[in-house]
């Protein structure tokens, strides 16, 4: 209806779609691209050693995340085994979230935030979950963006993380209520009582 109405109207609207998509997949690759040269930038800066590993999940494994980069202390020894999951001794001391962002939005945070040691609001909640898994007391941020000065703050565990955690026990412990019920609505469906269950809605 649209179409008919305004033809114009609809192909810019199925333009600004599509644009909206390419400039995900452009940030994909730019992120890609200038990621890693971020790490190396914070090695130096640092003087610590980034490690990358992939997804990480809490100590009793209710809840994960994936971070851009670990810092293991001094001694630490991250072991991978063969199916691909690793184990951290030592645990981790602190973990990144590294931003290569299109350089007007870079330049932004860079107004508003440069020399304040604060991470950007649309990233802290990111550290923040970094702790929360990891149980790390900080959390480094990083905005890389060649031409322009990087912007680099720390992100200390507070209240906000706490109550972050609060809430993710309180998600898994509702998720195995309903993983049980469910079970258990599996388990009826098969005792000869509750055929109807087996059924499509339209009784078949």
């Amino acid at each position: 209806v649209l179409a008919e109405r305004n033809p114009d109207l609809w192909q810019l609207a199925q333009a600004v779609k599509d644009q909206s998509k390419m400039d995900a997949m452009l940030q994909i690759h730019r992120g890609k691209a200038l990621e890693p040269i971020a790490r190396q930038y914070y090695e130096m800066r640092t003087g610590l050693t980034v490690t990358e590993v992939g997804f990480i999940g809490s100590n009793d494994d209710t809840w994960g995340m994936s971070p851009d980069g670990i810092v293991i202390p001094d001694g630490g020894v991250l072991e991978l085994y063969d199916d691909g999951t690793y184990d951290i001794e030592a645990g981790i001391s602190r973990g990144l979230e590294c931003k290569a962002l299109w350089p007007q939005t870079h330049a932004r945070l860079l107004l508003k935030y440069y020399g304040k040691n604060i991470v950007p609001a649309d990233y802290v909640w990111q550290c923040r979950m970094g702790m929360a898994v990891t149980e790390c007391s900080e959390w480094d941020f990083l905005s890389y963006c060649p031409g322009q000065a990087p912007l680099f703050a720390t992100a200390y565990r507070d209240a906000e993380t706490d109550l972050l955690v609060e809430g993710l026990n309180v998600l898994a412990q509702e998720r195995e209520i309903i993983r049980g019920q469910l079970d258990a609505m599996w388990d009826d469906s098969f005792t000869g009582d509750n055929e109807r269950l087996l059924r499509y809605p339209n009784g078949q």
